[in-house]
This record gives C-alpha cells, sequence and structure tokens, in this order.
C-alpha cells in the first residue's frame, strides 16, 4: 500500500475514532431524524476549517451529504429514437434496454446524471444532449430525431411504496428532441 493510502486510512480511521469519543462523551451528535443540526453543526463547522489544509494535502475532502436529509423527490432520464413515426426507448435510466451500458453504468456517470436530473445545471443539459444524440444517431441510423427527458417521481412512505411494488415516475420535468 503506498504512503499515501496509509495517510488516507489513518485520517479517516482518527476521523471515525473522534466521532466515537465525541458520543461517548455526550455530544449531541443527532438532534432529530431529519439530520444533524445544533451544536454539532457548530462544532462540524468549526474542525472543517482547522482540517481543511490536511484534507487537501490528503486528498480526503468530503462533502458530507451522507448525513442530509434525504430528498424524496428523484427522477429518472430517458433517451429514445424515433423510427418510422414510433418512439422506442434505447435507454431508460436503471432499467432496460442497454444501449451504451458501458458509459452509462460508469460511476462518473451517475454523479453527472444527478446533475442533469436536477434543475440548477441547466448548462451539463446542453452539453450533453449534442453529445449523446450524435451517438444515438451513429448507433440508430434510421432515426429521425432523438428525445431525451427527465421524468421525476416523488418517493413515498416506506409502508406505501411497499404495497405500490415499484415507484412510478409519472411527473415530467424536462424534454429535448434533436432532429436529423
Amino acid at each position: 500500500m503506498p504512503l499515501r493510502d496509509h495517510l488516507i486510512a489513518t485520517a479517516v480511521l482518527g476521523y471515525a475514532a473522534m466521532i466515537i469519543l465525541l458520543a461517548a462523551a455526550g455530544v449531541p451528535l443527532d438532534k432529530d431524524a431529519t439530520g444533524l443540526k445544533g451544536e454539532w453543526n457548530d462544532f462540524r463547522f468549526s474542525l472543517r476549517d482547522t482540517f481543511r489544509p490536511a484534507q487537501r494535502t490528503l486528498g480526503i475532502s468530503q462533502r458530507w451529504k451522507m448525513f442530509r436529509k434525504v430528498s424524496r423527490n428523484t427522477g429518472r432520464i430517458e433517451i429514445a429514437v424515433q423510427i418510422d413515426g414510433r418512439w422506442e426507448d434505447i435507454f431508460v435510466e436503471r432499467q432496460e434496454p442497454d444501449w451504451r451500458r458501458g458509459t452509462f453504468e460508469h460511476h462518473r456517470w451517475r454523479e453527472f446524471a444527478n446533475h442533469l436530473r436536477g434543475e440548477k445545471k441547466r448548462d451539463q443539459w446542453k452539453l450533453y444532449v449534442p453529445w449523446a444524440s450524435e451517438r444515438a444517431f451513429a448507433d440508430h441510423p434510421e432515426a429521425t430525431a432523438v428525445r431525451f427527458r427527465v421524468m421525476g417521481a416523488r418517493i413515498p412512505k416506506p409502508e406505501t411504496l411497499a404495497d405500490r411494488g415499484a415507484l412510478r415516475f409519472d411527473a415530467f420535468r424536462k424534454e429535448t428532441i434533436v432532429e436529423r
């Protein structure tokens, strides 16, 4: 294992040990079910500024999104080609069919897709659509148009989801059609 990996592992273990010691000392780490609040956040933000140089040096900067309240809204990207006047799905995020599966299952794609599904990063959508439409037309020469959609769903409470069986992506968020 390279020295850098040892240093990162040591820093992570040290951070975990600090959390355990704070919890054992009775420092409130979680005031309610919606996430970290109050004194813990004040303490964490003061530590963040102290350890920032070490984080940059070791390459262990972490945004800690795992401690935030989880959004009840989700979405998925759908890509379809128009052939003989009919739309055929070639990619539906997290489902079949598997057009360009190697690209769309890559860990970097998943992070990028999070930005594409959101409303804040419209510039990335504008870059993505021409790139993906070029590939769709190359892989489907009979296609006359390519449609990109972001479909949304609200995540229900667990008991409702168990009864229903699956999420329904029926809330239309945005659509772009590129014609050949």
